[in-house]
């Protein structure tokens, strides 16, 4: 099947809450990896890449990006192992109206793939416990860059596998923070906000977002956006 469209989605915060384990996860292998100890809640991590929050956590721990690089895939592998131990009990919620609008979107023959800097095997871990991995076959993950605007350009890159034919100008981004709304602007494509998260609809207006819905539940709405009817 051949697609014009293509809608990139962020996942923590815009598909789905209560992911309390994934901090815990990446101490746990802060601990083993690189034996130091360091509260990864310190920083609000929300919409950076995993790589980010790497060198920004250990930066004041003297060490340098060659260090953090050569062991960085062994830090992702171990956080994976400890979070999917950690979220047997996590209670991960599909936000309102998730459920409804890609079943909408894949009725109306749009691709659908995930742009997050989640470690892919967390990411998976986090949507099939939600029942929401069965939409997504493809990704732009924490592994595909350090910016995440690298992330949308590896996600598009990966959707002209799953049939994507159209250009930059058919593809939206969608997200809950401005590091989303930053990266798919540096990607030069669309961007879809959601105040789904910690930050306001105005806040996503400020900086730049195309579009802006208070939460996904007006699935008529995004798609009227998505269609260009809006």
């Amino acid at each position: 099947m051949k697609y014009k469209t293509l809608v990139l989605f962020d996942v923590d915060k815009t598909l789905i809450t209560g992911i309390e384990a994934h901090a815990k996860a990446f101490d746990e292998a802060m601990k083993k990896v690189f034996g130091v100890k360091i509260d990864y809640m310190k920083i609000t991590y929300g919409g950076r890449t995993e790589k980010q929050s790497t060198y920004f956590l250990l930066k004041d721990e003297g060490l340098t990006k060659k260090q953090i690089d050569s062991k960085i895939s062994e830090y992702f592998s171990s956080a994976a192992k400890f979070y999917e131990e950690f979220a047997k009990n996590e209670n991960i919620i599909v936000l309102n109206g998730v459920k409804q609008l890609l079943e909408l979107l894949q009725k109306n023959n749009i691709l659908i793939g995930l742009c997050t800097g989640n470690v892919q095997k967390i990411c998976e871990i986090k949507m099939k416990k939600a029942g929401l991995m069965k939409y997504f076959k493809f990704g732009g993950y924490a592994e595909d860059g350090l910016e995440r605007h690298e992330l949308v350009n590896a996600a598009i890159k990966k959707a002209k596998k799953f049939g994507f034919t159209g250009n930059k100008t058919n593809v939206f981004v969608v997200g809950d923070t401005p590091f989303d709304i930053n990266a798919g602007k540096d990607a030069g494509v669309k961007t879809i906000g959601v105040a789904s998260g910690f930050f306001s609809e105005q806040q996503l207006k400020e900086v730049g977002a195309d579009f802006v819905l208070p939460d996904l539940t007006d699935s008529k709405k995004f798609l009227e956006i998505i269609l260009g009817k809006n």
